[in-house]
């Protein structure tokens, strides 16, 4: 999966755990984080939870991203 913030520092995520983009951000200077491409192969639909803010005067390590995997039913009529 592919990470991005305000849609110029691009980060690959291979595994679940901790990231950190490697561009750092000014103080009182936005940010948002999207998912830029899903899991390659992957049927699943991802989330961002606490991604948008304004930088604080510390480091934000509350943003979290959650996948779930797209499951359909499948029926008809007899």
């Amino acid at each position: 999966m592919w990470l991005t913030n305000n849609d110029f520092d691009v980060k690959p995520i291979n595994k679940d755990g901790p990231f950190v983009f490697e561009r750092r951000v000014a103080d009182e200077s936005p940010y948002s984080i999207l998912v830029l491409e899903k899991p390659i192969d992957s049927v699943q639909t991802c989330f961002v939870s606490n991604g948008e803010g304004t930088i604080d005067g510390a480091d934000v390590t509350n943003i979290e991203v959650n996948c779930v995997t797209d499951t359909f039913t499948i029926g008809g009529t007899v």
